[in-house]
């Protein structure tokens, strides 16, 4: 990219040097600056639209502690472009669960299901240490974050 960037700093250099050519009336270098700049213009339109699609596709990561029925906790590292934690544990497979009027309710955490009804417990879910006042589909992904899953 560094050579990239000096080859379109020593073109700039010289379209400016042809539109000072252009001011005293050379016709000739008038029109090679102006093609000179249609393209310097092209290869920054190009390289802003390179960049721009790097951007985008760049994926947040943060970290899924689960924790089991025994009390051992797993680590699982995410990387990915979802805009909510559930989405991004649904795609996953890590979660599993069922739409209700409040949101995604997590049945299933790594493999191991849990219903209140039967069980008497549930996955309660944690952002970085704090029990989450929000749904895991309405919490936004935050790179860097860690969400724990515990049976309580």
């Amino acid at each position: 990219t560094a050579a990239v960037m000096q080859k379109m700093l020593s073109r700039l250099h010289g379209t400016a040097h042809l539109f000072i050519s252009c001011a005293s009336g050379n016709e000739e270098e008038c029109l090679l600056g102006e093609m000179n700049m249609k393209k310097l213009l092209s290869l920054l339109l190009v390289l802003v639209m390179v960049f721009t699609l790097v951007a985008c596709s760049a994926k947040t990561s943060f970290t899924v502690v689960t924790t089991d029925l025994n009390g051992k906790e797993t680590t699982h590292k995410i990387k990915t472009d979802a805009a909510t934690v559930g989405e991004a544990l649904v795609e996953e497979g890590l979660i599993k669960g069922h739409d209700t009027e409040y949101g995604l309710y997590v049945d299933e955490v790594n493999g191991i299901a849990l219903d209140w009804d039967k069980d008497g417990k549930y996955w309660a879910f944690y952002i970085n240490g704090e029990y989450a006042q929000t749904g895991v589909d309405a919490t936004n992904v935050e790179d860097g974050a860690v969400y724990t899953f515990k049976p309580e």
